[in-house]
């Protein structure tokens, strides 16, 4: 029956999403989730979990979300899971409320199987929040974790963490043409900060001393990855990455950092930058213990063409509990959007940071967005595509698009196993695809993919791995489509090779950013 359960929740969750299309944007508000809990495991072993994501309100009581959680604590570095939330809160008072959720994810890792089984993770919570005035949100509450097919993990426990809001220009639908903003909107807290989204290539050069989980000296390896920047005072940015290895041994690893950093022209189109970082990690044998890593860096960024930059930077990062210390080289390619024009009048009345901007007669751009809600199964392609057993696998995960025009988007996925006997199998790649309408309703797409991949028995070499994609889809209203997929997925240097089949709900809109 649990296997039943991922495709009844994706088939609700865009339902739920739904809006009626808008001749002008709306102030959506949102939020970016931290908590933490500590899950029991069987022999009483503690693994302390961090859990991060975004949620958007839906109605007046309902919100969905995407939510990570890793292992920072305990003998499990490089235990993650990524998944989808729904939930419901009710006001008690001004400020507190009462909020229940159910979150759908799969993963695993440093356990495989052993612990997660096939990976498909349930979490139900009910707790209270408190609203801090200008600040944010606490709180805390009980959750239960399980992980029904097949795994060992069945816990409940207390959980705390800390919300903080923003709002975002959205309007549900396809195309849209440039607004500007009239004086009689209501844009609450908006602030029309800039946004920066990069691909990175990242060296790790591991310092003596630093060993594997069996006790073998750990050699240098390559992270492939993805980084959002949002530059929310003049000079101060806040960063989130998720990466993972493509080469050096240890295919499954992976980590995800979040942070702050200071940034400081030079010149027209030069900018030094340094940040530091927290967040989880581990997994193909590296030794990250508990999972807790920190991580520095300092660079230069060159802007090479309009809204386009290149980034180098170096650092270094570590694993308090474990062995692992490295210096890094970081290659950064980063698309630039948002922000206030300068010199606008709204940018000097504080987008800044201080009071909210007067927006109005600002023109906004539309920049269509799609979220598609994925499930993709795995079969075998070649003899040795995975260790025993050989059994297809079900992944679940996101899939982002980015629509640089309506024939062509940038695309990135994350998926993890949820079946096949597969726990800790996770992969997260990025590419490109194109978009051709049959009809009113239907449409064809092709999209190439390359990333990385590792764990649950399939034999992703170094972890480079390459995607090919092509889904027929149908067009349900404006604003949402059912798409259904086949591909080819193959490690570059594994024996790794799957046919895929894919089904994903996709709910497509139209984000607004400064002109």
């Amino acid at each position: 029956m649990h296997k039943l359960i991922p495709a009844a929740v994706l088939a609700a969750l865009p339902v739920a999403a739904l809006a009626e299309t808008t001749a002008s944007p709306v102030s959506v508000p949102l939020e970016i989730r931290g908590d933490y809990e500590s899950w029991v495991l069987p022999g009483s072993e503690a693994m302390g979990m961090v859990g991060v994501g975004v949620r958007q309100q839906v109605g007046e009581h309902g919100f969905l979300g995407v939510d990570l959680y890793g292992a920072v604590r305990g003998e499990r570095g490089g235990f993650i899971t990524l998944g989808g939330t729904a939930g419901l809160r009710w006001p008690l008072s001004e400020r507190l409320s009462l909020e229940t959720s159910l979150h759908l994810g799969a993963g695993g890792g440093r356990g495989g199987r052993t612990l997660s089984g096939g990976g498909l993770l349930l979490r139900e919570s009910v707790g209270l929040r408190y609203q801090l005035p200008g600040l944010g949100t606490v709180h805390a509450g009980i959750s239960h974790v399980d992980f029904p097919d097949g795994g060992v993990i069945h816990s409940t426990q207390a959980y705390a963490g800390f919300s903080l809001p923003f709002r975002a220009l959205l309007q549900a639908g396809g195309p849209a043409q440039s607004w500007q903003m009239p004086p009689a909107f209501n844009a609450g807290t908006y602030h029309p900060q800039q946004q920066a989204f990069s691909t990175l290539l990242r060296e790790v050069l591991v310092s003596d001393g630093s060993r594997m989980d069996d006790g073998r000296t750990q050699q240098d390896f390559t992270l492939i990855g993805a980084e959002w920047r949002t530059a929310f005072r003049e000079h101060v940015f806040t960063r989130i990455e998720a990466s993972a290895a493509m080469r050096g041994g240890v295919a499954g690893y992976m980590q995800v950092l979040g942070g702050l950093g200071l940034q400081y022209p030079l010149g027209q189109r030069a900018k030094v930058h340094g940040s530091l970082s927290g967040g989880f990690g581990g997994g193909g044998g590296v030794d990250t213990a508990g999972g807790f890593l920190a991580a520095a860096d300092i660079g230069l960024q060159w802007e090479v063409a309009p809204a386009w930059q290149v980034d180098v930077a170096a650092g270094y990062f570590a694993a308090p509990e474990g062995s692992l210390r490295a210096k890094t080289l970081t290659l950064r390619v980063a698309h630039a959007f948002g922000g206030l024009p300068a010199g606008s009048s709204a940018a000097a009345n504080g987008s800044n940071g201080g009071s909210a901007p007067t927006l109005a007669g600002v023109n906004f751009e539309p920049r269509a967005l799609r979220v598609r809600f994925a499930e993709q199964h795995y079969f075998k392609g070649s003899a040795d595509w995975r260790s025993l057993p050989q059994v297809e696998v079900g992944n679940l995960g996101f899939q982002f698009d980015y629509f640089m025009n309506p024939q062509w988007y940038l695309t990135g996925q994350g998926l993890g196993a949820y079946t096949g006997k597969a726990g800790a199998y996770m992969t997260g790649q990025l590419g490109v695809g194109t978009h051709r309408a049959l009809s009113a309703n239907t449409f064809v797409e092709v999209e190439a993919l390359v990333g990385a991949a590792g764990g649950g028995g399939l034999r992703t070499g170094g972890g480079l791995v390459y995607q090919v994609n092509a889904n027929l889809g149908w067009q349900v209203n404006e604003n949402t489509a059912v798409l259904l997929g086949v591909g080819e997925l193959k490690a570059a240097n594994g024996s790794l090779r799957a046919h895929v089949a894919g089904l994903s709900i996709a709910y497509r809109f139209n984000g607004f950013t400064p002109r």
